[in-house]
């Protein structure tokens, strides 16, 4: 069992993981209902975590005194110990996690409307999926190897599949 969370960014850290979990294991269970390849894992799950992403980098964005905005973003984006310094910062780190989750999400849902309406078969997909939920960029290099392969050999048949 896993102690309370002791701050904001935990709490969230766990809610949103969460929130992944279960949007993950119905696109895995039903990646061609509609509802769950556009709905739930392409709008609904990516709105709630950049929503938490916006309201944690204005909560724990410092802004040293003297420097704007920009000139603070570029020090801290410009080099790795830049990038490691905020991620010392609970706040800052969750929205670097978030981003991922979001985009891992984003292209699992991608991946599973695009499979539908090419014909890729149930448990392709599901590997594929399993892939980019492990890591997105193999998991779309893998869909996207799929796919060229199907395309070279004529196996590829695009389709206007009705939604399920």
């Amino acid at each position: 069992m896993l102690p309370p969370p002791k701050t904001i960014p935990e709490l969230l850290f766990y809610l949103s993981m969460g929130l992944a979990a279960a949007s993950w294991l119905a696109l895995f269970l039903f990646p061609r209902k509609h509802f769950v390849n556009w709905w739930l894992c392409g709008v609904l799950t990516p709105v709630v975590m950049s929503t938490t992403y916006c309201y944690l980098l204005v909560a724990y964005w410092d802004q040293p005194e003297g420097m704007t905005f920009l000139q603070t973003y570029a020090k801290r984006f410009s080099s790795l110990p830049g990038v490691q310094w905020m991620f010392e910062n609970q706040g800052l780190l969750l929205v670097a996690w978030l981003d991922i989750l979001a985009m891992d999400m984003i292209a699992g849902a991608w991946i599973a409307r695009r499979a539908q309406k090419t014909g890729l078969n149930y448990p392709t997909l599901v590997f594929v999926l399993a892939m980019t939920f492990a890591n997105a960029p193999p998991g779309m290099a893998l869909y996207y190897a799929i796919e060229g392969y199907r395309n070279r050999f004529g196996l590829l048949v695009e389709a206007d599949v009705p939604a399920a």
